[in-house]
């Protein structure tokens, strides 16, 4: 129990420590920062809560559904500490929350209802489905932004942050670029994607103010 109490204590002041080294080199690799390890610590624990909430659906659990919420309230904190001061910090607290918050509401419906039907999941696959169209339609875009690593007359190397608006990952990318821009400059770049698919790089467009 004492090392329940002190894993959750760490959980909660995550944002004051650094990367774990299980994940450092990875992340470092990848051009990431404390921030894509706060990312990718949500996704698995959203992951993690719609399995726990699969498992409620065959059988409630009190347990169960108490670790669903606490993972809930963890995920709303980590995501508003983390992302409160960002200029789109509203698109990671409406998805890692909303998510969340699906995965609890879907953990809860086996213990008001004694059975669990093809009708009702079909109705959270739609719920699922509406969600990811409404987010791409509210916060979806086809550019996000980079720093300039090395750069040449049609090349540059540019560090990109994760971008959950464009769905690109976090790394170090080769972009074509006509641009006047040389290290050091951040950059406004074009991304190719389809509506629900994952973002492609495309080529640098000018330089950012951000």
């Amino acid at each position: 129990m004492a090392d329940v109490k002190a894993y959750i204590i760490r959980f909660i002041l995550s944002d004051y420590m650094k990367i774990p080294k299980l994940f450092r080199k990875y992340i470092e690799e990848h051009g990431g920062t404390y921030r894509e390890y706060v990312i990718m610590r949500l996704q698995f624990s959203v992951i993690f809560m719609f399995i726990l909430a699969l498992v409620l659906t065959i059988k409630f659990n009190m347990l169960i559904f108490s670790i669903l919420l606490l993972l809930f309230v963890l995920n709303t904190y980590s995501t508003i500490k983390q992302f409160k001061d960002e200029r789109d910090g509203n698109a990671y607290v409406f998805f890692f929350c909303g998510l969340s918050l699906i995965a609890v509401s879907l953990g809860a419906l086996r213990y008001f209802v004694d059975w669990f039907s093809a009708e009702l999941f079909l109705f959270y696959l739609i719920t699922f489905i509406l969600f990811a169209v409404v987010f791409k339609l509210v916060f979806g875009r086809n550019y996000t932004f980079g720093k300039v690593l090395l750069s040449s007359k049609e090349w540059a190397v540019v560090q990109v942050p994760f971008d959950i608006r464009s769905s690109v990952r976090n790394d170090y990318y080769a972009v074509r670029s006509k641009a006047n821009i040389k290290k050091g400059d951040m950059v406004k770049i074009k991304i190719e994607r389809g509506f629900l698919g994952r973002g492609k790089i495309w080529r640098i467009v000018g330089k950012s103010k951000l």
